[in-house]
């Protein structure tokens, strides 16, 4: 899982990222039963990797109207924030990966609501 710092989204830390992304990969990763091997980096470098299906998952306070909309994947808006829809790079052609963490995306909306500004 590759993440860029972006606060609050992506905060980088001693033993990983935190943040509202991490937090939210982390319980959708316990879901899965699936070990996280984080990799940190610029966004852009990220999302060539993700281009490149080197990377699953690409978290950096993405938000839908992003340039590399028509190169890679991303996941439906998991929030928005007046104009602004946060969505998750996600790998392309891996299509059950992505139906689970969309559908974890909806089960989280209660609480993700809660981070939305009026």
């Amino acid at each position: 899982m590759g993440y860029s710092e972006n606060p609050p989204w992506v905060v980088k830390g001693p033993n990983g990222p935190t943040g509202i992304e991490p937090d939210l990969v982390k319980a959708f990763a316990q879901t899965l039963q699936a070990d996280i091997r984080w990799r940190n980096d610029t966004e852009q470098n990220l999302l060539e990797e993700l281009e490149q299906n080197k990377l699953h998952l690409v978290m950096a306070g993405i938000t839908h109207d992003t340039p590399w909309k028509k190169k890679i994947a991303f996941t439906r808006p998991y929030l928005e924030q007046g104009k602004k829809k946060h969505v998750l790079g996600v790998i392309k052609g891996e299509n059950a990966f992505v139906l689970a963490l969309e559908k974890f995306l909806h089960q989280q909306e209660p609480f993700l609501k809660t981070l939305a500004t009026p």
